[in-house]
């Protein structure tokens, strides 16, 4: 069972169907019509849900049997252009050479580094050449980061209520570290205010969009 299907399984999207603004910034300068893309770690599919509006085609994975059931059920509902899979992202098969997009949302930091790695090895093969990346994870700065050194408690206000799911906060420059092997187009850490779901609190993020540029 995942972990979050305790809470994919109640009503309605349960982080709301909001997406970064970086992200939406970024999808609104690409021609990207015809693109055929991958969203790793999908949740319940909010990322996936507003790239159908833009984009061809949309493959979306993750191992919450409950966030897919959501997905597809929506999906059936508006005729989207996704294929939800129920898989874990460290096995699921990637197809070579194919996407013009890849999306990892809040993927990255449920990855411990060798994974990490691995996933990203298998995301560049997976990628044509000129394709894109956009990455997120939580920062050391993040309040829950300090619960995992035992200096905070889950029940602190500050924390996100599924902060326990994260395996890895990332340190200064270490998510533009991790793609080396891709051009970095637009990198940020920041912390920000959380209100999308749970009780307020505060998140410390990075992002990352990165182009594969060669083979």
């Amino acid at each position: 069972m995942s972990f979050f299907d305790r809470f994919y399984k109640k009503p309605g999207l349960y982080y709301g169907n909001s997406i970064r603004t970086e992200f939406e910034a970024f999808i609104k300068t690409l021609n990207c019509q015809e693109f055929n893309v991958l969203d790793l770690g999908c949740g319940e599919g909010r990322y996936s849900l507003y790239l159908s509006d833009f984009v061809k085609n949309i493959i979306s994975v993750d191992s919450s049997s409950f966030g897919i059931k959501k997905l597809r059920n929506l999906c059936n509902k508006e005729n989207k252009n996704i294929t939800a899979i129920c898989d874990d992202v460290r096995s699921y098969l990637f197809p070579v050479d194919t996407f013009d997009l890849v999306v990892m949302a809040t993927l990255l930091d449920h990855l411990d580094k060798a994974e990490q790695q691995d996933l990203m090895a298998r995301v560049f093969n997976s990628l044509k050449t000129g394709g894109r990346v956009y990455a997120n994870v939580f920062t050391t700065h993040d309040p829950g980061y300090e619960r995992t050194r035992k200096k905070a408690s889950q029940t602190n206000s500050n924390i996100s209520e599924t902060s326990s799911a994260i395996k890895h906060y990332f340190e200064p420059s270490e998510l533009q570290n991790l793609f080396n092997k891709f051009d970095i187009l637009e990198y940020r850490e920041f912390i920000e205010e959380d209100m999308s779901h749970g009780p307020v609190h505060n998140h410390g993020w990075a992002y990352v969009i990165a182009e594969k540029t060669s083979g």
